[in-house]
C-alpha cells in the first residue's frame, strides 16, 4: 500500500454545552440494559440535555447506585438507546466518548505531538450523498459480551487484488453505486455484493467485472506492485468518479475519530479507512470500515471493516490503536 515512519491519532476536543437539567423520573426502562452492564440495581438520576455543535440533542442519564457515580446512559433526541458507559468519574464531560470525545481525555488517548492538529469536525448530514439503503444491524444490549455495535447490511466483500487500496475502494464504489442515486452510473449494471473465496494462486480472484473496477481504481490512483501512494487515494477516486460521470462529489481524508462514526451511523456510508497491522510500525493497509463496535469500558470503538484478506472475510475487527487516517465522500470541495 504505502508507508510512513510518523504515528498520529486523532486529537479529540470537546464538542458538546450542557443544558439545563429537566426533573425526570429514574429511567426504569434501561434498568436491564445497565444491569447487563453492572450486575447490580443501578438506578439513572436526573436528566440533563446536550447538544453537540450541530444543535443535535441528546438525553444525558448520571447511573447512580446508592449516591455513588457509576457511569451514565446516552440516548438520541427521540429515546433511542445509543450507550451505557461505565466510569467512577462524576462528570459530564466524558460523555459518549466514543463518538464525541473530549478535551480531558486527550492526554490519555493520544502522543502529545498530535495536539497540534485542527480541533474536531462537525458532521451535518447534508454535505453527504443520499443512500437509499435503511438497512443495518445493531444491538445495545444482547450480546454474549456485554458489548455494543452499529455496522451496516449488504457492504460488498471482495479480496486482494492489485493492492489492498484499489480492492477496498472498489468495495466502497460499488456501494455507492447500489444505494446512492446519484452513483449509478459508477459501473455498469451491479457488482455482486460478496465473491467466493479465492483459490489459492488464482489469477483472477474476485471474477472480471470486479477486477476490472479494481484495476481501473488502481489505474486512477497510480498503484504499483500493490502499493499505493498516499497522495493518490482521494484524486483517485475522483478521477473514477469523473470517468463515470458523476460531478459534484469529493473525497477527503481526516483522522477525526468522532466524525468517521458520525458518517457510518449517520449517513449510512462506508469509509476507506488506513490502518497500521503492526500498532508500533507504518502504515501498510487500507480496509473498508462499516461499522463499530464497543464494551462498557471502552473510550474509542473497536472498527468493523472488510479486511480484503482471504485469511479473514466477513466482519474483521480491529483496535483504535491500530487507526490512522480515512477518507469519505462529500459534497463539499473545500
Amino acid at each position: 500500500m504505502f508507508f510512513r515512519s510518523s504515528i498520529a491519532l486523532p486529537l479529540l476536543f470537546s464538542t458538546f454545552a450542557i443544558g439545563q437539567k429537566t426533573q425526570d423520573p429514574m429511567c426504569d426502562g434501561y434498568l436491564p440494559v445497565l444491569r447487563r452492564f453492572t450486575k447490580s440495581e443501578a438506578w439513572c438520576g436526573t436528566k440533563r440535555t446536550i447538544r453537540d455543535k450541530s444543535q443535535k440533542e441528546y438525553e444525558y442519564f448520571p447511573l447512580r447506585e446508592s449516591g455513588r457515580y457509576l457511569g451514565y446512559v446516552l440516548c438520541d433526541g427521540t429515546g433511542e438507546f445509543l450507550q451505557a458507559y461505565l466510569s467512577d468519574k462524576p462528570s459530564t464531560r466524558e460523555i459518549l466518548p466514543t463518538i464525541f470525545p473530549f478535551a480531558d481525555e486527550v492526554e490519555t488517548l493520544q502522543p502529545k505531538a498530535a495536539k497540534n492538529k485542527s480541533a474536531a469536525e462537525i458532521f451535518f448530514p447534508w454535505h453527504y450523498p443520499e443512500v437509499q439503503n435503511p438497512n443495518s444491524s445493531y444491538s445495545w444490549t444482547d450480546t454474549s459480551d456485554y458489548s455494543q455495535y452499529f455496522w451496516l447490511e449488504g457492504v460488498p466483500e471482495y479480496y486482494w487484488s492489485s493492492g489492498c487500496t484499489p480492492t477496498a475502494a472498489a468495495m466502497f464504489v460499488s456501494y455507492l453505486d447500489r444505494y446512492c442515486p446519484d452513483f449509478q452510473t459508477l459501473i455498469d449494471g451491479f457488482l455482486p455484493l460478496k465473491t467466493p473465496l479465492p483459490i489459492l494462486d488464482e489469477d483472477n480472484v474476485n471474477g472480471n467485472a470486479v477486477e476490472w473496477v479494481i484495476d481501473e481504481l488502481a489505474d486512477c490512483m497510480g498503484t504499483k506492485d500493490g502499493q499505493t501512494l498516499d497522495i493518490g487515494i482521494c484524486g483517485g477516486i475522483e478521477n473514477y468518479f469523473a470517468r463515470h460521470g458523476v460531478e459534484d462529489y469529493y473525497m477527503k481524508s481526516s483522522t477525526d475519530y468522532s466524525l468517521l462514526t458520525c458518517i457510518v451511523r449517520e449517513a449510512r456510508l462506508p469509509v476507506v479507512v488506513d490502518i497500521k497491522t503492526d500498532v508500533y510500525g507504518d502504515v501498510d493497509h487500507t480496509v473498508l470500515v462499516y461499522g463499530y463496535v464497543y464494551r462498557p469500558y471502552q473510550v474509542l470503538p473497536d472498527l468493523i471493516c472488510r479486511s480484503t484478506w482471504t485469511s479473514a472475510p466477513g466482519n474483521y475487527f480491529f483496535s483504535p490503536n491500530h487507526f490512522f487516517d480515512y477518507r469519505y465522500v462529500t459534497n463539499v470541495s473545500h
